[in-house]
């Protein structure tokens, strides 16, 4: 049966119609100028939430008013559909609004409903905002897939969706960040393939096919790794890591990957790369810095904030007994 259309004559189709005539509607729920006639019955039987306002004891069950503040008239027109009927036309369009709404007012089916169309629409433009909206309304399944999909797709650390999380929430944030971390320490290395690899990366390729140690060093005993990071090859760096080069290793002046990613202005991409590779992040450089040092000098907020989401140490001095903010 269609999610947008009900079958006539059945259960689903019936209700929808006492809905929409209001006929022995005895409860109105508002939300700004918005005003819809609904059934204190129904509504109690489909919602823990609402049965609760609905006591004889309560405000709303003397006054047969609802006040919806928290919800936009179009979303509480679509969760009324629902608990009427099991469906919401607009589903596939508000189901992060909904999702909200089904949490708040214990309509579980629905809540439901949204979590799977979620899944099912995953991508690297709304993976961060799914992520955080798993942990925020406490959705298992929703959120680990998300953080898996997070994982295998670094890329999502790029969208505006990602920094809106990382601007909204800074403990949700933190959990996010520290559980796809995890997941990325899990995940096999790929293969190396030309598949794995477009463009720029040609040249990375041939040399890791023919055996060249991935953690050999070149001038100031930089890695191929670490002259990625500092040329900005973020499709580079991607590779290296996939195929376990080492995300810890120190130059000539101690720094490590991370130490030269904290060191750019607007680097979004790479940092959460390499954090994603969970490399000891309070690494000092031969100057006693760390990475957050750095951020701090450089002026590179991202990073920083990056840096503190990942749980780095704020009390570190270095050679001069200073610490990060001084």
């Amino acid at each position: 049966m269609s999610e947008t259309k009900a079958k006539a004559g059945s259960v689903r189709s019936d209700l929808a119609k006492i809905l929409e005539s209001s006929d022995g509607a005895d409860v109105t729920l508002v939300a700004g100028s918005l005003e819809l006639l609904a059934h204190s019955q129904i509504l109690a039987a489909r919602s823990p939430v609402f049965a609760g306002m609905l006591r004889n004891d309560m405000r709303e069950a003397r006054s047969r008013r609802i006040e919806i503040t928290d919800v936009e008239e179009a979303v509480l027109k679509q969760m009324l559909m629902f608990i009427y009927t099991d469906m919401a036309p607009e589903l596939g369009s508000m189901a992060a609004e909904l999702i909200a709404a089904a949490d708040k007012y214990d309509v579980p089916l629905l809540k439901e409903k949204c979590e799977e169309k979620m899944v099912q629409d995953m991508s690297v433009q709304n993976a961060g905002s799914a992520a955080a909206l798993a942990v925020l309304h406490r959705c298992p399944g929703l959120r680990d897939t998300a953080v898996k999909f997070i994982a295998g797709n670094l890329e999502v650390m790029a969208t505006e969706g990602w920094a809106r999380m990382l601007r909204d929430s800074a403990e949700t944030a933190v959990e996010i960040c520290q559980q796809v971390a995890a997941e990325a320490a899990c995940l096999p290395r790929k293969e190396v393939s030309e598949e794995s690899i477009k463009g720029q990366t040609d040249q990375v390729l041939d040399l890791v096919r023919i055996g060249a140690p991935l953690d050999a060093r070149g001038d100031e005993q930089r890695t191929a790794l670490s002259l990625a990071v500092a040329n900005n090859h973020e499709a580079v760096v991607k590779f290296l890591i996939d195929v376990g080069a080492g995300v810890c290793v120190q130059d000539s002046t101690g720094r490590t990957p991370l130490h030269i990613a904290a060191c750019r202005p607007g680097e979004q991409l790479i940092i959460w790369m390499l954090l994603a590779a969970s490399p000891p992040i309070d690494v000092k450089d031969n100057a006693g810095q760390t990475a957050l040092h750095l951020a701090a000098i450089g002026r590179c907020f991202f990073a920083a904030k990056a840096l503190h989401l990942a749980g780095v140490r704020k009390d570190i001095k270095d050679n001069k007994g200073k610490v990060p903010t001084q």
